[in-house]
């Protein structure tokens, strides 16, 4: 079966390092796919690059969003907390840059990923913009098509003009049964074992 790894909010790439890198190599897994997003155009050059011999891995320049337009990415002194949001806690106002946006689910059409009759994996940390995310994979139905949700956490409690849905998106992610497992850089030592997950859910169905 084939392996699908989506990485929203790649940073330097460290995530997709240690998925590509790491954990399918030390499980056999060579059927894959990794695809890496992020709205930040310093990132993803430098990641392009690095990747630039590896078929199996695709970085895109964009940001996932709601919809379909040309957006701004506001900047955070702390480079990780980039934002589409200008008032996310920690964004500058009049630093920002302008990125393309998307929906995941019309990226996914549009490049002919198959979520179905694949084991999907999708890391996530970026910075508010789960809300849109989650609302577009629940009303598109792909949500039951990914089979791991992992990430850093949940950034839209830091977004000011998203305090009123921040029930709503708890609650989104109750019904529909998301359960988050760690997966970041940051404190590294206090992630799940994505390995283990790995080889338990996916090794199991092959």
């Amino acid at each position: 079966m084939k392996l699908n790894y989506f990485d929203l909010g790649l940073y330097k790439g460290t995530e997709i390092k240690w998925m590509t890198q790491k954990i399918f190599p030390r499980l056999g897994i060579e059927n894959y796919s990794a695809y890496g997003f992020d709205a930040c155009r310093k990132y993803t050059k430098g990641l392009s690059r690095y990747y630039s011999s590896n078929e199996r891995v695709k970085i895109e320049h964009l940001a996932i969003s709601g919809e379909e337009k040309t957006i701004r990415l506001y900047h955070s002194k702390n480079a990780v907390g980039h934002s589409i949001y200008s008032t996310k806690q920690n964004v500058e106002q009049d630093s920002f840059e302008e990125a393309p946006a998307m929906r995941f689910s019309k990226w996914a059409a549009e490049n002919d990923i198959n979520l179905k009759s694949s084991f999907n994996i999708m890391k996530i940390n970026i910075e508010g913009a789960e809300w849109p995310l989650f609302q577009d994979l629940v009303s598109t139905k792909l949500i039951k098509d990914i089979d791991i949700f992992c990430g850093a956490g949940h950034d839209i409690k830091k977004v000011g003009e998203l305090n009123e849905v921040v029930d709503d998106y708890y609650k989104l992610l109750e019904d529909h049964n998301v359960h988050f497992y760690r997966f970041t850089e940051y404190r590294p030592s206090k992630n799940d074992n994505l390995l283990q997950l790995i080889r338990k859910k996916y090794m199991e169905n092959v």
